[in-house]
């Protein structure tokens, strides 16, 4: 089974209420989940998330030099934020507020693309054991543009005062 990370920006009330009742979360990740009409409104102000696919992995090592663990501020972007809810599989989704948006935002403005891209080694992205395992230098162009779509979603949802909801699936 595939790990796939998702990224999906939330109002801030909706990060409120999900601070305070931690199973809307289940509302946005499954539609037919039973809810008042309310939470169900509530959940619907939520943005459509983006899917990064199985690179989350190889973003947050060479954002960070670490496999697992989430330093500085550019540690936010994938593995950061505050726990939130029950065990989604690959342990619970992580929430940040919109001003911690803002705060990853204003850092990947200082990572651009080329300096993601000259970061790139297969090599060393196989001896730390980053998921999904087997980087060639084929997977480049591939985690540069899932890098591009993370740096932009972030962008937006900061622009819109946002949140975010990260979470593997």
């Amino acid at each position: 089974m595939s790990m796939i990370a998702y990224l999906q920006a939330i109002s801030p009330h909706l990060v409120t209420a999900i601070q305070t009742n931690p199973e809307l979360l289940l509302s946005l990740l499954d539609p037919a989940a039973a809810l008042s009409p309310e939470q169900r409104e509530l959940a619907a102000t939520a943005t459509a998330a983006l899917e990064i696919g199985k690179n989350w992995h190889g973003i947050h090592y060479l954002l960070t030099g670490e496999a697992w663990e989430s330093p500085g501020v550019l540690g936010k972007v994938i593995l950061g934020g505050t726990e939130i809810g029950e065990d989604l599989g690959y342990g619970p989704a992580r929430l940040l507020t919109p001003a911690e948006v803002v705060e990853v935002t204003h850092a990947l403005q200082n990572f651009p693309p080329s300096e993601f891209q000259a970061a790139f080694n297969p090599e060393k992205l196989n001896g730390a054991d980053i998921y999904p395992d087997g980087w060639t230098t084929a997977d480049q162009d591939s985690l540069v543009t899932s890098y591009t779509e993370v740096s932009n979603y972030y962008q937006s949802a900061a622009n819109q005062g946002l949140g975010m909801l990260l979470y593997l699936l």
